[in-house]
């Protein structure tokens, strides 16, 4: 199966997806086979107008595709995290804008008893300022910070994320066909692992037989390593 053509894979998925329709009726078998000569015969055109003709590159290509989605992704996430992290901090300004006057009068307040009635009187107004300043502070940031140059950095980050989310379709569309045909051929020729995660050719059967092989033997020679072990305690 390994030796064989990526198109010689398809037909023979169509010639086992046949062979499982035996017991069908005859117009199951003929909706089934209908079907299938559409998907394969699809999977074709695609293989010849994109002039893959092994597994290994079919793989490759998968490898290639998935490795630019997580990419796509990661870039997305970490200007998604940025924003978040401007929109608080403008949020945070914003708030220590508004609550100013509630802060600076509080602050000029000298009698001790006035300063606990006012304070009493705005503590939600209070705490919500220092909230804010700790915010800021804890950023690196003072109340002086040019608000301009985060709603820019803003907007272009959120032109990079639709760029970004025009790019991830485009990627995902074209790893369509190649996930569909690279299921196709694991019918015939299974696997372990999702093909986005195969970097190494499979071992072929003979390599299986013989590890399997070696396996039997290594658990024969253990278990009788063990059955001498008892006898000799028993004498």
């Amino acid at each position: 199966n390994a030796d064989k053509s990526l198109q010689e894979l398809l037909l023979q998925y169509m010639d086992e997806r046949k062979a499982e329709r035996s017991d069908w009726s005859a117009y199951g078998k003929q909706s089934g086979s209908i079907g299938d000569l559409k998907k394969v015969s699809s999977a074709i055109c695609y293989l010849q107008n994109h002039n893959i003709t092994s597994l290994e590159t079919l793989d490759t290509l998968l490898q290639n595709a998935n490795s630019k989605l997580a990419s796509i992704r990661n870039s997305t996430r970490a200007n998604e995290r940025r924003m978040k992290e401007i929109t608080n901090i403008l949020g945070a300004f914003e708030a220590i804008e508004k609550l100013s006057p509630i802060h600076e009068k509080y602050v000029k307040i000298g009698w001790k008893t006035a300063k606990e009635k006012y304070a009493n009187a705005h503590q939600t107004e209070l705490d919500e300022y220092n909230k804010a300043f700790r915010y800021l502070k804890k950023q690196g940031i003072d109340t002086s910070f040019n608000k301009d140059a985060y709603k820019g950095e803003y907007r272009t980050l959120e032109c990079k994320c639709r760029k970004d989310k025009l790019e991830l379709e485009a990627v995902q569309k074209e790893i369509m066909p190649l996930k569909e045909i690279r299921y196709y051929v694991s019918k015939v020729i299974p696997i372990d692992e999702p093909a986005e995660l195969i970097e190494q050719p499979k071992p072929s059967i003979a390599d299986k037989l013989k590890k399997s092989k070696e396996k039997s033997v290594q658990s024969e020679q253990h278990r009788a390593e063990i059955h001498k072990k008892r006898s000799d305690e028993l004498e």
